[in-house]
C-alpha cells in the first residue's frame, strides 16, 4: 500500500493559516491585558488623586506636570472620554513598546496647551479615535487634581506620525494612534472648553 504524501504547498499553507490564527489570538490577548492594566492603574490613581479643581492653562510657573509612580511607571495624568465611558492613565515618558499597556505622553503639557498623547488602537484604549464626534468632551486631570476640559474640533489622518504633524500648534490637545485597519495614523485635535 502506498503512503500518501502531502504536497509541500499544502503543508506550508496549513502552517501559515495556523500561524495567522495564533497571531490574531496573541493580539487579542495583548489587547485584553492592556485594557485590564489600564483599568487597574486608573483605579489606583483614583484612590490617591486629590479632589478635582479647574485647571487653567498659563497659570503655572512651570510646564512640567508632576508624576505619580505606580509599579515603576510614572503617570502624568488621567484622561477621560465620557462619550465612551473611558478613564485612562497617561504614562509620563514616551515608550513606543509600552503603548499596548496604556496611553503615553508624547510631548507637551496641559499647563501650556501643548499636550500630545499617543495610545493603542483597541477598545480598551484609543479605539474610539475613528468614532469620536466633533464637540465631544475630553478631560485631562493632572496628579494634583487640576482638571482641564477640551472639546474635539477635528480628526486628522496621515500616513506617518511625524512630530511636526502631531504637535500641531493650532490645537490645545492631540490624541493619536495607529489605525490598524487602514495603516494610517489618526489624530484627534481638541481645543480648550470651559465646562
Amino acid at each position: 500500500m502506498k503512503k500518501r504524501r502531502f504536497p509541500l504547498l499544502l503543508v506550508l499553507g496549513v502552517f501559515l493559516i495556523l500561524l495567522s490564527v495564533s497571531l490574531v489570538i496573541a493580539d487579542q490577548i495583548g489587547m485584553y491585558a492592556g485594557a485590564q492594566h489600564c483599568q487597574k492603574t486608573a483605579a489606583k490613581i483614583e484612590e490617591v488623586l486629590p479632589e478635582r479643581t479647574q485647571g487653567v492653562p498659563g497659570m503655572y510657573a512651570d510646564s512640567v506636570m508632576p508624576v505619580l509612580s505606580i509599579n515603576g511607571t510614572d503617570y502624568a495624568a488621567m484622561l477621560e472620554i465620557p462619550a465612551f465611558g473611558l478613564t485612562l492613565p497617561v504614562a509620563d515618558k514616551w515608550d513606543n513598546s509600552n503603548l499596548s499597556r496604556c496611553p503615553t505622553r508624547f510631548s507637551g503639557s496641559a499647563y501650556n496647551s501643548t499636550l500630545v498623547v499617543g495610545g493603542a488602537d483597541h477598545s480598551g484604549q484609543f479605539g474610539f479615535c475613528d468614532k469620536i464626534e466633533h464637540g465631544a468632551i475630553v478631560r485631562v486631570t493632572d496628579m494634583t487634581g487640576a482638571q482641564f476640559a477640551y472639546k474635539v474640533t477635528k480628526v486628522d489622518r496621515a500616513e506617518h506620525a511625524q512630530s511636526q504633524w502631531l504637535m500641531d500648534n493650532h490645537c490645545d490637545l492631540t490624541l493619536f494612534c495607529h489605525d490598524v485597519n487602514t495603516t494610517e495614523y489618526i489624530a484627534v485635535r481638541c481645543d480648550l472648553a470651559y465646562n
